[in-house]
């Protein structure tokens, strides 16, 4: 009998070993369209490891490929074993992953053991995420270098990750950004882009992968909305709009989903120091110079705790709780005037005062 259990072991052993090796040969750079790139079976097949062999995730090698998705290129890094997720581990996809809140939420759920498939815009920054996640970890991760300003964007997220068989459990919609501009004179390429990223991304995700979550009665949903969600904002009107439909939309699905398993929660920060305002050109005095901002760390703990219960809205942080009390006692004339001041301001008067035309 012993013998028996030892040359079983053996056999085990060897099939390990002869997958790892299958494995390694996999470390290629492939440059193929999206279509021809999920039907490339000579990957599929020489990575594919049984879910018994999981536990050996922590010495496999990795394959990086390069693949054009539409007109975007989209660097995608894979575990081995990104076909063959198991299911008694949770796979979450978070978008904005690198930035200071997406971050800090994928070291969470990594920490509880889930497995991720990250998406934004920046290679190398996605690059040091995956690695760190993987060291630190031992997860699984799958990252793609994808603009989700693309209005294509949704679906082909939501196709590679059926065409890789990864089941999304948690849907984390953390990218979006914001611009400080009078809207008449608002560059029309980057509006269009933050209603895409803000809005119609963002549902489609939803959309997407929710279906899903709702055919295995079972699931969550979490968006990252703003503070400005409850007030009209001057000079940064589409941003508070966009916010706005985000706040509203998660509110109104998670009624929706009562009963199927799956949680919707959005969130609705104050100023959170990630570079928000730098990204969005604001100048003078501001929210986040009135203000002191919280923590990325501190806003995802809040947020990951509140989606955990199942919440429908949380506002985080003192400030945000404040205003979200303050908005529904006064008038909306009122709120727009305090909305625009801390956004600092018509942006051209402060522009043309700290650069006078000489």
């Amino acid at each position: 009998m012993w013998a028996f259990l030892g040359a079983k072991k053996n056999h085990t052993m060897n099939a390990v070993s002869a997958t790892a090796t299958r494995i390694d040969q996999t470390n290629v750079m492939l440059h193929l369209p999206l279509d021809e790139c999920l039907r490339y079976d000579n990957v599929g097949a020489s990575t594919h490891i049984p879910a018994a062999l999981h536990a050996w995730r922590k010495c496999m090698p990795w394959a990086t490929r390069v693949i054009s998705v539409g007109h975007i290129d989209a660097h995608v890094n894979t575990h081995a074993s990104e076909h063959c997720m198991n299911r008694g581990i949770m796979t979450t996809l978070i978008t904005g992953a690198t930035g200071g809140l997406g971050r800090e939420l994928a070291l969470l759920f990594a920490n509880d053991d889930h497995d991720l498939l990250l998406t934004a815009r920046h290679a190398d920054q996605l690059a040091e995420l995956q690695a760190k996640l993987i060291k630190q970890f031992h997860v699984h991760v799958t990252s793609v270098v994808l603009d989700l300003s693309d209005t294509e964007a949704a679906e082909k997220l939501f196709r590679y990750a059926q065409e890789k068989g990864i089941v999304i459990d948690t849907l984390v919609n953390c990218a979006g950004f914001g611009d400080w501009a009078d809207f008449m004179h608002e560059d029309r390429r980057k509006l269009n882009a933050m209603m895409q990223v803000n809005m119609v991304t963002l549902a489609k995700l939803m959309r997407l992968f929710g279906e899903d979550m709702v055919g295995r009665h079972g699931g969550r949903i979490l968006n990252i909305a703003s503070v400005a969600a409850t007030i009209p904002g001057p000079y940064m009107a589409a941003y508070y709009a966009s916010k706005a439909f985000v706040r509203s939309l998660s509110v109104a699905v998670a009624r929706e989903v009562r009963g199927t398993g799956v949680t919707v929660t959005c969130i609705c920060p104050g100023s959170i120091s990630t570079g928000f305002e730098k990204a969005a050109a604001m100048q003078g005095h501001n929210f986040f110079t009135m203000v002191r901002p919280s923590t990325p760390k501190a806003i995802a703990q809040f947020a990951y705790r509140k989606m955990q219960l199942g919440r429908a809205l949380g506002y985080a942080g003192a400030f945000a709780k404040g205003v979200a009390f303050a908005t529904r006692l006064a008038p909306e004339y009122l709120n727009a005037l305090c909305a625009g001041f801390m956004n600092g301001g018509d942006p051209s008067a402060t522009t043309s005062s700290e650069n006078p035309q000489k």
